[in-house]
């Protein structure tokens, strides 16, 4: 009656098929310890059959993107494992891309989920279906896009898919709602490699260094974040025409001009014991305010 090629799940939906059980039925069963449904098991096996012969018992297009709590739907199942061939099955059996690119709770999209794993064929699948570079970069609950999330996970290879795809370079320097772009991200790390993509990908120098909304550049977020690396701030060689900071402790790169954010010295100290303003940053006797660790990685909550 079964092949050996087909999975347990392709059997058990075969079973309760010939049952009668109904749809709704089927869909509601737990098949895993980690509480999935048939559907997003069939997502997280790579079992393109069940999803097929789930299609074929009835099951429509929008049933097949049922969410569970906590998991979204098949699609960012399918995203966080890099299973390209379940997408690509979902788009073929009517699932629309706008559909497929429904966020989770928090506001993460497929795109925001493969960019945090580096799923790079992912990006290029979706982008194939005809998404606009403005809904493959629409933002989450913070205003971060797929780009920021690449960025803190360093993983250029989203940069170099996400520009490859269409999305221009304002796109890709979007800031969130704190002012951060992705280049702050970057910077944040130490993602050199992000920082390399973002300028391949026609990113200026002017965009590359434009401040947040309290007036930090990524230049600022290297050495505050105890990351002063020459190469973060100036990743091709480009020369800024200012003192960057080196790598190496007392070091320096010459240049024209003074430094445009406070020394490693200064930055620490006002990171330290200085009382808070409210606003997520911390003000000195002398009234400046400098932002904290925590309020400048605004992408801090687990995914």
């Amino acid at each position: 009656m079964y092949s050996e090629s087909q999975s347990a799940l392709y059997r058990l939906i075969v079973s309760a098929m010939i049952q009668g059980w109904s749809i709704e039925r089927l869909l509601s069963v737990i098949v895993s310890p980690q509480g999935d449904c048939v559907v997003h098991k069939a997502a997280a096996d790579d079992d393109v059959q069940a999803l097929t012969l789930l299609a074929a018992c009835g099951v429509s297009p929008q049933a097949l993107l049922c969410r569970r709590p906590g998991k979204g739907h098949a699609g960012h199942v399918a995203a966080r494992h890099g299973h390209v061939e379940v997408v690509r099955v979902l788009l073929a059996l009517g699932v629309s891309p706008s559909e497929l690119l429904c966020a989770q709770d928090n506001g993460d999209t497929m795109v925001h989920i493969a960019a945090q794993w580096g799923r790079t064929a992912v990006v290029d699948v979706l982008a194939a279906a005809c998404v606009s570079p403005h809904a493959l970069m629409r933002g989450d609950e913070l205003g971060n896009t797929p780009a920021h999330v690449a960025a803190w996970r360093q993983q250029a290879c989203i940069v170099t898919a996400l520009a490859g795809a269409g999305v221009g370079p304002a796109l890709l320097m979007r800031a969130n709602r704190n002012g951060w772009t992705p280049a702050h991200f970057a910077a944040s790390v130490g993602a050199v490699g992000v920082l390399e993509a973002l300028c391949r990908s026609g990113v200026s120098l002017k965009h590359l260094m434009a401040p947040d909304h309290h007036g930090m550049t990524p230049a600022h977020v290297a050495v505050v974040e105890e990351r002063g690396r020459a190469a973060c701030i100036d990743p091709v060689g480009c020369q800024l025409g200012r003192t960057v900071e080196s790598s190496r402790p007392g070091a320096r790169v010459a240049g024209a001009g003074s430094p445009p954010w406070p020394s490693r010295h200064c930055a620490r100290r006002h990171r330290l014991g200085h009382r808070s303003a409210g606003d997520g940053s911390r003000q000195s006797s002398g009234g400046r305010r400098v932002l904290t660790s925590h309020a400048t990685t605004p992408w801090r909550r687990n995914r």
